[in-house]
C-alpha cells in the first residue's frame, strides 16, 4: 500500500509494482491497482526476489494543451489597433456622425 503523499505528482491510474532485476526495472506480471484503498500489486518469480529492490512508480498526470498567449509584439500590435479604433470613434463623435 501507499499514501497519497508518496505518489503526489503521479497519475494513480498508471501505478505499477516494479522490481530491479538484471540491471533494469520490471513490472510484475498480472499488475493491478486499487486507487480507493491505495494498493498496487503484481506477481514476481520468487527466485528473483532475493535482495532485489522494488518499488511503486507511475506516470505524471497528462498535461493539457498549451494556452495560447500573445507575445510582446502581439500586445504592441493589439494596442496600436485599439488606439487607432479609439481615435476613429472619437473623430466620428466630434463630427456628429453616428456609429450606427
Amino acid at each position: 500500500s501507499y499514501t497519497d503523499a508518496q505518489v503526489a505528482g503521479l497519475d494513480e491510474n498508471t501505478l505499477n509494482l516494479y522490481m530491479w532485476y538484471l540491471g533494469a526495472w520490471h513490472i510484475g506480471a498480472n499488475p493491478g491497482r486499487n486507487t480507493f484503498s491505495n494498493e498496487v500489486w503484481g506477481d514476481f518469480d520468487v527466485t528473483k526476489l532475493t535482495g532485489a529492490p522494488g518499488g511503486v512508480g507511475g506516470n505524471p498526470p497528462p498535461v493539457g494543451p498549451p494556452i495560447p498567449t500573445l507575445n510582446e509584439w502581439g500586445i504592441i500590435i493589439f494596442l496600436i489597433l485599439l488606439a487607432g479604433v479609439s481615435v476613429m470613434m472619437l473623430r466620428r463623435r466630434k463630427s456628429g456622425v453616428s456609429a450606427h
